[in-house]
């Protein structure tokens, strides 16, 4: 059963003490990609952020065919092809895995800019609305802030 945007919403919102919700969260994040790889001179033709905040749409200028796509439970992907999907990190994947650095997107989208389509078949396990430190990611990448991380 696939989370609810709306049940993952309130969470980051009690989680921020009302102050971000998912659509301003994704929409940060969104921007803070966008950025970064146009630091990296990675051209995106269109980064579209979904109106509930769920999902994150990303076409690259030099691979305009290509849907590369994010949703804050299950993180990067792109679909492929034969109509299947691949995602960037593997089925055993954290938070930190799901909700990557812009710079790590930025330069996993150079990757496949570049015509590398490789990617794990299986999905991570979805993580849940309730998970801390996913809403911590939300809420540092969402409003613009560095991970404390490496």
């Amino acid at each position: 059963m696939r989370m609810d945007p709306e049940v993952l919403n309130e969470s980051l919102l009690a989680h921020t003490g009302r102050k971000l919700g998912l659509r301003e969260a994704t929409e940060g994040y969104a921007q803070d990609i966008r950025a970064t790889a146009e630091e990296l001179a990675v051209a995106l033709a269109e980064v579209d952020v979904a109106d509930d905040g769920g999902r994150i749409s990303v076409r690259l200028v030099v691979q305009p065919e290509l849907t590369v796509g994010w949703t804050p439970t299950v993180g990067w992907y792109l679909d492929t092809e034969d109509g299947n999907r691949a995602y960037r990190v593997t089925r055993e994947a954290d938070s930190a895995g799901v909700v990557p650095a812009p710079d790590t997107v930025a330069a996993w989208l150079s990757v496949l800019a570049a015509g590398d389509r490789s990617g794990h078949a299986e999905s991570p396990e979805e993580l849940s609305a309730d998970d801390p430190a996913l809403l911590e990611l939300l809420a540092t990448h969402g409003a613009g802030h560095p991970s404390s991380g490496p």
